[in-house]
């Protein structure tokens, strides 16, 4: 399946930030979605581009798998969840940088 534009987006956002959330994608991509429907897209979208991890309670936060690492040009081979440090440091510049309320 070809990669859609609004896939593109999300995959450049994901690489620029090492992971997100569907909070902060919401309003870069899916401005006029209802509520949920980025989770959708999201499912669907995350078996073969992004993969999901734990952030806390129900929430997760998205990293690249390594076949979308690879396709963007990312070095580094099995993805693994982010340690405590790492995630809190990159969970709090996506946070910063794109607005989101957490």
């Amino acid at each position: 399946m070809p990669l859609t534009e609004r896939d593109e987006e999300i995959l450049k956002h994901v690489t620029r930030y090492r992971l997100t959330t569907t909070e902060s994608l919401t309003p870069l991509v899916f401005p006029d979605a209802k509520p949920g429907g980025e989770k959708n897209v999201l499912r669907a979208f995350d078996e073969r581009y992004l993969q999901p991890q734990p952030l806390y309670g129900k929430r997760v936060y998205y990293q690249l798998t390594p076949v979308a690492a690879k396709a963007l040009g990312e070095t580094g081979g099995k993805r693994h969840p982010f340690g405590p440090q790492a995630l809190v440091r990159l969970y709090g510049v996506l946070a910063f940088a794109v607005g989101e309320d957490g």
